[in-house]
């Protein structure tokens, strides 16, 4: 069943469904080390798309604005150089954790992120979702029309909305199966270590953008936004089908 609006949504490749649906069907004992291997690499993919989805996306759409090299330059470059650090450890990590991943770990991880995962067949569409609080959705909406017709034009404001939702973001994503999981206290607390770490970066990187995003992008930020908020069922289809392609923002990332 999908989740119900307002929702974050970020599109997926189609072949993940059906790798996360034949993991789920898996019985307890017969979870091989490839299997677990194969969970963790899923996983992987989905956390980079988001994270492109949110970050990675903007930043390219930032620069594409300025058109060439400019005192925005350097802020966008440490932001990329930060999002392929958080990238790095999501796969380092993930690959860390597998040696913890007991059969009984792996029954509730696999069927938490099951959740999140929808497809929309007779579209060929496939993406994570999942409700965001109401009050900062509706919030949210009426802050986007603001900043899209110009009667809020503080830079500032946009990009703390922004991180309102990475931050929103992190309970479904990692705090959520964490907990399911039942780690022992060491593999938790670092795991939430790294999980603080990457907040705290993003966060970092994203309050540098104010000072070179003039207020005349802050339709740009809006737009952007809209891309992977749903606040309307008939608007998901819609809006999947204009979300870059999985991996073609990775890849144009490479090209900037």
């Amino acid at each position: 069943m999908s989740p119900q609006p307002p929702l974050f949504i970020s599109r997926l490749d189609p072949h993940i469904p059906p790798r996360v649906q034949r993991l789920r069907q898996l019985d307890v004992p017969h979870f091989t080390a490839a299997d677990k291997r194969e969970a963790t690499a899923v996983l992987a993919e989905a956390l980079h798309g988001i994270l492109d989805t949110v970050f990675t996306q903007l930043l390219l759409d930032i620069e594409d604005s300025y058109g060439e090299p400019g005192p925005h330059t350097r802020a966008l470059k440490s932001a990329h150089d930060s999002i392929r650090d958080v990238k790095y450890r999501i796969d380092h990590y993930l690959g860390w954790v597998i040696k913890f991943l007991s059969n009984k770990r792996l029954v509730p991880g696999i069927a938490h992120y099951d959740s999140m995962v929808h497809e929309l067949p007779d579209a060929g569409l496939a993406y994570a979702g999942f409700p965001v609080p109401r009050e900062l959705g509706e919030r949210a909406r009426t802050e986007l029309a603001e900043m899209e017709n110009g009667t809020r034009t503080d830079v500032s404001e946009g990009v703390e909305l922004l991180i309102e939702f990475l931050d929103v973001s992190a309970d479904p994503i990692i705090r959520e199966p964490i907990e399911l999981m039942r780690f022992n206290k060491v593999v938790t607390k670092t795991l939430y270590g790294v999980l603080h770490f990457a907040q705290g970066l993003v966060r970092k990187e994203l309050r540098k953008l104010p000072p070179v995003m003039p207020p005349d992008l802050l339709p740009l930020l809006a737009r952007h936004m809209e891309t992977f908020l749903v606040f309307e069922e008939s608007e998901l289809q819609e809006k999947l089908e204009r979300a870059p392609a999985p991996g073609s923002v990775a890849a144009r990332q490479g090209r900037a």
